[in-house]
């Protein structure tokens, strides 16, 4: 359109006189093409591009492509390195420096030294304004003795519960390899060390519950006449009665009641002489207002289900919920199924609320509040924050643990190395999205032949492992005093460590216990 509409083009560079941009090494061909267009207007020089190639984390799983910020920076009018950081100690510096040139001239891999360009950090001079931490004895840990994922879990749970009560006021996270790896080490240290953990995962446990109450609300309006589901929706609507046990016991007793009704409309809109609580002896005054509330509300609900989807959530959210914090993601939970609700006209309230499902079960990305990218890990300290390396990417903490940094997280390109893009039922170790993305490509331009069977998953795997190693790298670079890896034999007890971890390993030259 941009190249089409030259009027078009003109307003907006009007409108944009300057293009500054974040994260660029993270940018996709398409959205270089756009903002080059943007800012080639009257000579003009005011296309500002920051990034660091090192960080391109993205590009397995988006279009992103770090090669295209190297070749801009090759053709740029003004090019400035920013070597100097104060985020870490000099030894954390001097690690992160040394895996990019272990990369760049020693991984036992030709093809992918090119992963890691000599970017080098330098600590800060003697008088900026954000000094390094010191550096001290024992501050980076590897943890060369060989675990199972169980017995490297326990390990880390039960190190940083003992850090923090050493370090009440300090920050501390642990780095997964994925979110279900995250989640189970979060509930470990819910249920063996007494800690409440700071999920920054796909989604907190909160944020699905917070969705699931609204499922089983929703639940109920489309299904009206079963009562389990009325029953479900009796206990969320009572859910703050929790905190009292003699309540909430209450509330349980007269949610069996209407589990066992048979006829659920005699409760919710009953006709004269019908009503089910007239059927029910022995009810205290508190007890009918309990009842009695729910059912005004499910009556106004029902009204409601002819409103957009986001209104209803609204409507229903300003009575189960209370807090904050519940209020506020209930709100992006209306703005994201109105989405979802423009995106697909077609849809009515049941796949609208099977979107919704797939969240409260984690099956889907919903990101807010504490899980976006406004996360603040200064707002935690005492606390454990639990999420990926590629989450945890423009964040820092005081201490922090990668885990799991063997061989399948972090593949080098040996024979027994196995690779996540590559499923085990497929033959030849074939990786079938970049097989078949070969294949199209080769389709769009009848001069270029059929690609030959195995290069394009060989291709993938070699910017896999390099994509991995900048993983590596950008995780070493979260930790601000202290760092501590492990690696673990995995679920059938045949991995071993990185080729990055021995490497590293060699470097830092000791093994603590934690």
């Amino acid at each position: 359109i941009l190249t089409l509409d030259q009027t078009l083009l003109r307003r907006l560079q009007h409108h944009w006189p300057y293009i500054l941009e974040d994260e660029s090494q993270d940018s996709s061909l398409l959205q270089q093409e756009i903002l080059s267009l943007l800012a080639d207007h009257a000579d003009a020089k005011n296309w500002v591009r920051v990034g660091d190639p090192n960080q391109a984390i993205y590009e397995s799983f988006t279009t992103a492509d770090p090669q295209l910020l190297n070749e801009f920076m090759s053709k740029a009018d003004l090019s400035h390195r920013l070597p100097n950081s104060g985020r870490s100690t000099e030894d954390i510096i001097k690690l992160a420096n040394f895996l990019v040139s272990w990369c760049i001239k020693e991984h036992p891999n030709p093809n992918v030294r090119d992963a890691l360009f000599p970017n080098y950090i330098q600590p800060t001079p003697p008088d900026d304004s954000q000094p390094n931490p010191d550096s001290r004895s024992g501050q980076i840990h590897l943890y060369e003795k060989p675990l199972d994922p169980q017995e490297e879990s326990l390990l880390i749970a039960r190190s940083v519960a003992n850090w923090l009560k050493v370090h009440p006021d300090s920050t501390a996270a642990i780095l997964a390899p994925r979110n279900e790896r995250g989640k189970r080490i979060a509930s470990l240290l819910r249920d063996d060390f007494g800690l409440e953990p700071v999920e920054l995962l796909s989604s907190t446990l909160s944020t699905r519950k917070t969705i699931g109450s609204l499922v089983k609300i929703l639940s109920c309006l489309i299904n009206p006449a079963s009562p389990k589901k009325l029953s479900a929706a009796f206990l969320v609507y009572h859910r703050e009665k929790r905190s009292d046990p003699d309540q909430w016991e209450k509330i349980g007793e007269l949610a069996n009641l209407i589990a066992s009704l048979k006829h659920p409309e005699t409760f919710l809109s009953p006709n004269p002489g019908s009503d089910w609580l007239d059927t029910l002896p022995g009810l205290t005054q508190s007890d009918q207002n309990f009842l009695i509330d729910f059912k005004t509300s499910m009556g106004a609900w029902q009204e409601a289900v002819q409103l957009p989807i986001d209104q209803l959530i609204l409507t229903i959210s300003s009575e189960i919920f209370s807090d904050a914090s519940e209020l506020s993601l209930a709100h992006k939970i209306a703005a994201h199924e109105k989405q979802l609700s423009s995106n697909h006209p077609e849809w009515d309230l049941p796949p609208l609320l099977e979107e919704l499902r797939s969240l409260a079960r984690n099956e889907s990305r919903f990101y807010a509040g504490a899980d976006g990218q406004h996360f603040n890990p200064d707002d935690h300290k005492g606390k454990v924050v639990i999420t990926t390396a590629h989450k945890a990417k423009g964040l820092e903490w005081d201490r922090v643990y990668l885990i799991s940094a063997n061989n399948y997280n972090f593949p080098s390109g040996a024979d027994d190395d196995s690779y996540i893009p590559e499923k085990w039922f497929v033959r030849d170790n074939l990786n079938l999205p970049a097989e078949t993305l070969a294949i199209l490509k080769s389709l769009s331009d009848p001069q270029r032949p059929l690609p030959e069977e195995g290069i394009a998953s060989l291709n993938a795997r070699e910017e896999y492992i390099r994509e991995r190693l900048r993983l590596f790298y950008v995780s070493i670079t979260r930790a601000k005093k202290e760092l501590i890896i492990t690696w673990n034999t995995g679920r059938n007890g045949k991995l071993r460590p990185s080729q990055a971890f021995m490497a590293l390993s060699e470097q830092v030259n000791h093994t603590k216990e934690l």
